[in-house]
């Protein structure tokens, strides 16, 4: 469709994808954080909760980001599951799931169908290609696992100058829209 509403758990915070609106979230992936004496450390599980807190809280962010911060403190294998169970808890906004590999994704399609039910668009995916225009498996597990539920996915181009993509300006933009035209 050309525009679909994301639900919540709170009807006055879901959010229309597609509709002409900008839809906020906060920043994805940070590894460290600055705390409240200015040092910059890196992040743990309660300043994920304390960050998926203050989305909840503003007017300015739509929905959740996902991880919002890496939780240093939290093994790999279990940050999606704890990530998406906190974001359930404290934020009545629009899920972000995650689709890095079939189980991540699984488990994410599951906590917002409980909350949510079945019927729905109750949480948003993104999957990221390795410039140019590279999938890796796990990725690709996910937008499988997305497609099977019927659950919007996004498609995020994800090109790094001199990394993924030609040095220059140009030539990234022309590899970063060549992607998203793909």
């Amino acid at each position: 469709p050309s525009s679909f509403t994301l639900s919540s758990r709170n009807p006055l915070h879901s959010v229309v994808i597609g509709g002409g609106e900008p839809v906020c979230t906060p920043a994805a992936g940070p590894v460290y954080i600055v705390d409240k004496a200015g040092e910059r450390r890196k992040s743990t599980s309660t300043d994920s909760i304390n960050v998926v807190k203050l989305t909840q809280t503003s007017d300015y962010l739509h929905m959740n980001a996902g991880i919002t911060v890496i939780p240093s403190d939290i093994a790999n294998e279990a940050m999606y599951t704890y990530m998406a169970l906190i974001t359930a808890i404290f934020t009545d906004k629009p899920l972000a799931g995650f689709a890095t590999g079939t189980k991540p994704a699984k488990e994410s399609i599951e906590i917002a169908s409980r909350l949510l039910g079945t019927d729905s668009y109750n949480l948003i995916g993104t999957i990221n290609p390795t410039s140019p225009l590279i999938y890796d498996r796990s990725q690709l597990e996910g937008l499988l696992v997305y497609a099977r539920a019927r659950q919007p996915l996004c498609i995020a181009s994800c090109g790094m100058a001199g990394s993924t993509t030609p040095t220059t300006l140009a030539a990234t933009l022309a590899v970063t829209n060549a992607e998203i035209l793909f």
